[in-house]
């Protein structure tokens, strides 16, 4: 649902900050807003052709989005999101926060992202349970 103000503010935008705000596209914009940013653009009958560079070009970018959601996570993108989970400890809640690429689509690398924290922070505390039990073994208190 887009509010009247974003309509007002887009309608009374000149045909030069309408094409910016076109080519911009869904990179800063609602998906709602750029929509009807097409609509006055077409309602204005402004020159179609920088439009559909417009357009091209914002495929493209979403196209490549795609393409990249659906790659799993590279070796330094493992060891970052496994030493994120380690730092967990000092913060768990931060392992049920959603990761911000959700916007993108990229459901499997969150999934990958997930268990690598989850694996991360349980290394952590696997560790301090085997501290704690050889200190205990050792006759000394932790």
């Amino acid at each position: 649902m887009l509010y009247e103000q974003t309509k007002s503010y887009i309608g009374s935008l000149s045909d030069a900050q309408l094409t910016e705000y076109l080519q911009v596209g869904t990179d800063a914009y609602e998906a709602d807003a750029v929509s009807f940013a097409r609509e006055e653009y077409r309602r204005r009958a402004l020159d179609l052709r920088i439009l559909s560079d417009a357009m091209d070009a914002e495929a493209a970018r979403d196209a490549a989005r795609t393409a990249s959601a659906s790659q799993p996570l590279d070796r330094y993108e493992k060891v970052a999101t496994f030493l994120k989970g380690m730092v967990a400890v000092l913060k768990p809640w931060t392992l049920l926060l959603p990761h911000p690429a959700n916007v993108f689509g990229e459901h499997r690398r969150n999934r990958e992202r997930r268990r690598y924290r989850l694996a991360g922070f349980a290394s952590v505390i696997v560790l301090i349970v085997v501290y704690v039990a050889v200190r205990r073994m050792s006759g000394r208190s932790p």
